[in-house]
């Protein structure tokens, strides 16, 4: 039960990973991209 419990933890942690990975870049690189215009 513990191995389970542990391998759906890890699934779920993944989960939450590819999650914030793919809301989180398109914020980076619009505050990116404004950083790079207000430097030109």
């Amino acid at each position: 039960i513990a191995s389970a419990t542990a391998a759906g933890f890890e699934f779920t942690e993944m989960g939450l990973k590819i999650k914030w990975a793919l809301t989180d870049k398109p914020l980076f690189f619009e505050k990116l991209d404004e950083i790079v215009l207000n430097t030109q």
